[in-house]
Order: structure tokens, then C-alpha cells, then sequence
């Protein structure tokens, strides 16, 4: 699994899957903030997640309608290493329930980068203050 994972992270490196994060700028995230001082190393990490250096997969970018509301997704990890840090939030920054949060991410991820089956690292969920934001751990 880990020489999978790291296959697939230096090929998205090497493709440019991996770039600064997709948020939008009206909506600046208090947990996903962009490397200002990327260097070209080719894992360099190219965002931070909660203060954690870590690459962005720009083609996991997704909107998710879920119970008539849309989310916004995005993927991070830490290269060469699982889980993936799934980034959840909706589009008009409204709160977000953690249950909800959890199946919107765990739903989403499973069929883009699950090769094993899914296992949820609650552990390193985190939120705004707000709840407006999530980062949700998957392991898969």
C-alpha cells in the first residue's frame, strides 16, 4: 500500500496534480493556507492543512450536493504517508455538523483513492471554531 501511495504521489507530482489549494478567494480557509515559500523540490509541500505541510490534489476538487446543500472537497497528504486530510465545507460557509462532515468526506474519497478498504482516523479531525469547516482523516 505504501509503495502505491507513493507511486500515485510522485505521479501526481510529476503531472501536477499537485497545486495550491482550490479555495475560493471569497471564502479564505482558516485551516487550509497555501505554501508562500514553495520551494521546487518535487514534494515540497505546496499547502498547509491545520499547520501541517502537505501536497493538494487538485483533480479530488469537488462540489457535492448532499440533503439539497452544496459542499466543496478538496484532498491533501502528507507525502510519501497516509491518510488523506479531506477538506469539507459548504459553499456559503454556513456550519457543518461533524456526522455529516464524515459521510460527505468518507463517501466522497472511497471511490477516487481507496485501494484498501476505508478506515476513518477521527483522530485528526479538526474544525473551524465556527464549524463551517472540516478536515476529516481517511485511511484506505
Amino acid at each position: 500500500m505504501k509503495k502505491l501511495l507513493s507511486t500515485l504521489i510522485m505521479a501526481g507530482v510529476l503531472v501536477g496534480c499537485a497545486s495550491t489549494p482550490a479555495t475560493p478567494s471569497a471564502m479564505p480557509s482558516l485551516l487550509v493556507m497555501a505554501n508562500t515559500k514553495k520551494t521546487n523540490e518535487a514534494l515540497s509541500p505546496d499547502t498547509y492543512v491545520d499547520g501541517v505541510g502537505m501536497l493538494h490534489f487538485k483533480d479530488y476538487h469537488d462540489k457535492v450536493v448532499y440533503q439539497d446543500k452544496i459542499y466543496l472537497l478538496d484532498s491533501y497528504v502528507i507525502p510519501l504517508e497516509q491518510p488523506f486530510y479531506i477538506h469539507v465545507r459548504t459553499a456559503d460557509g454556513t456550519p457543518i455538523m461533524p456526522d455529516t462532515a464524515t459521510k460527505v468526506a468518507t463517501d466522497y474519497i472511497a471511490p477516487k483513492g481507496c485501494t484498501e478498504p476505508l478506515v476513518r482516523r477521527a483522530d485528526l479531525d479538526k474544525s473551524t471554531n465556527d464549524k463551517s469547516e472540516w478536515i476529516i482523516g481517511v485511511a484506505c
